[in-house]
């Protein structure tokens, strides 16, 4: 009798446990979609600032390039005019799309599965970003010289591109940091939060074996 009432009493105890540990789990889970929906909209508040920051400079860039150059009386001066313009409307098309990107992005009712989307997208993005920045500031001087200028590599000796090419170089560096800094500390939340919610549910399904014993 005395062993019978140990068990129940044993069984008891494990449940209790078992129970805690299932509102442990719910309450982890309200936290992880409360922080990946935070996350979801700092992704997207980000790209709206990084548009809105584009089309201000972009005004700034047409009332003032008439002004520093000579008011376009050279075709030199609208040429760079249009070059200016054509590379500010493709970095706006590049953050447009992808904030449409995210508010179209539709995350898992699964916790599990919506940790590893937003954590592929976000691996994806840094890949994104940091190919298209280094196309634009490597691959727009270089399509200015061959095919606007004609120039190719004769002049490389110019006190201007001796200027221009380390300045552009450590702005790229720069900017690829930022980059980089931002979406690997979104990678490192995401990657923690399905660390956790796995190892719970791993200690959930240990404790439930125990109970079924």
């Amino acid at each position: 009798m005395e062993l019978d009432d140990l068990k129940a009493e044993w069984q008891k105890e494990t449940t209790t446990r078992i129970e805690s540990g299932s509102k442990d789990v719910r309450q982890l889970q309200v936290m992880i979609h409360t922080r990946t929906a935070d996350l979801l909209t700092r992704v997207r508040k980000r790209y709206e600032m990084i548009i809105s920051c584009m089309m201000i400079s972009l005004v700034l860039f047409t009332i003032i390039h008439p002004v520093i150059s000579d008011d376009f009386a050279d075709q030199n001066s609208a040429s760079g005019f249009v070059k200016g313009l054509m590379l500010y409307l493709l970095v706006l098309f590049f953050y447009w799309l992808k904030l449409v990107s995210i508010n179209n992005l539709v995350p898992s009712p699964d916790i599990r599965e919506r940790l590893a989307q937003l954590l592929h997208s976000e691996k994806r993005n840094l890949r994104i970003e940091m190919t298209f920045v280094c196309l634009v500031f490597i691959g727009g001087p270089l399509v200015s010289r061959f095919v606007y200028h004609g120039k190719a590599f004769t002049d490389l000796d110019d006190p201007g591109v001796r200027i221009a090419v380390p300045a552009g170089l450590l702005l790229l560096a720069l900017i690829l940091y930022l980059i980089h800094r931002y979406h690997k500390r979104n990678i490192s939340e995401l990657s923690t939060y399905l660390a956790e919610y796995a190892e719970d549910n791993r200690v959930k399904g240990v404790g439930n074996k125990e109970v079924r014993k």
